[in-house]
């Protein structure tokens, strides 16, 4: 079995080689985001076309001042369900394009733009059915967090200072986080599993990647967790420079845009070496096991 270490390295290295599907994605991102700020951006603009509104939120954005905004001109308008429309099919989004991102990464043979998109069409259908499985899951982290919250506001409520709740709300959402953390990873481990051995049953191939977890635990949970510190590092390089960045000149503006959208590519990128580090680990693992037997 492949060590963890070279599995990590071995996946940041393909992720970088592989710049133009980094490219492709990222300008899928770009299209996508344009597309959900464009009305956000036309009710400002026809909100606050020749107001002091404008050059104050040049200097600093001010939530109040934008729920006025959409209270007084978007009237009739869900925006929580606008915000869950997105989210869902930005996940939908990302789910086609993870077949396209396994493919390239299992025939190895570096970036062509026709087996892309080959592999984003033939495994959409059985990543949706993944996707579905693995919403459950999700709706049960959910339920089973609310529970645990509901049980801990019940054992705090009396308490005679802010510490405990507080300390207790941290936990539940740290449990949460660790849940979905979990569950993405099963989801990467099952995808990677119905592209390697080409399976068309989504469940049986989900339980084998719970198999192959719960197996090989320690190490698939040590190479998730070594990239995911990696994008929280990257996400809090991102954070210390853009609150230095001064927003109140045109100058500023463009910095920020910049940085913005570097950052956006550093989380592609990470992405890209989820899967193929995964990949590696799992194949490795694969063939080690079939060489004892």
């Amino acid at each position: 079995m492949i060590p963890v270490l070279v599995a990590y390295l071995r996946g940041l290295h393909d992720g970088w080689h592989q710049k133009r599907m980094l490219l492709l994605l990222y300008l899928a991102n770009v299209i996508s985001a344009y597309l959900v700020t464009l009305p956000i951006s036309l009710i400002l603009k026809n909100a606050l076309h020749h107001t002091v509104a404008a050059s104050q939120l040049m200097e600093a954005f001010d939530i109040t001042l934008f729920h006025t905004i959409r209270n007084d001109f978007t009237a009739g308008t869900n925006f929580g369900l606008f915000v869950i429309t997105y989210a869902f099919m930005y996940s939908i989004m990302n789910t086609f394009f993870a077949g396209g991102i396994l493919k390239i990464i299992s025939d190895g043979d570096g970036f062509n733009i026709s087996r892309f998109f080959s592999g984003c069409i033939v495994y959409f259908t059985r990543f949706i059915r993944i996707f579905i499985i693995f919403l459950f899951f999700i709706i049960a982290a959910l339920f089973l967090t609310g529970s645990l919250a509901i049980i801990f506001i019940s054992f705090s409520q009396n308490a005679p200072t802010e510490f405990w709740p507080v300390v207790l709300f941290i936990l539940c959402v740290i449990f949460f986080i660790t849940l979905l953390a979990l569950i993405n990873m099963l989801s990467d481990y099952t995808k990677i599993i119905a592209v390697v051995n080409d399976f068309y049953s989504m469940l049986d191939t989900t339980k084998n990647a719970i198999l192959f977890v719960m197996m090989s635990l320690r190490k698939t949970t040590s190479l998730y967790g070594m990239y995911f510190i990696t994008g929280l590092a990257l996400f809090t390089i991102y954070w210390m420079i853009e609150r230095f960045i001064p927003t109140s000149s045109l100058a500023g503006v463009l910095l920020f845009i910049i940085i913005s959208q570097l950052y956006i590519l550093s989380r592609i990128w990470i992405r890209l070496c989820f899967f193929s580090g995964q990949y590696i680990f799992f194949r490795c693992s694969a063939q080690g096991a079939s060489g004892h037997e």
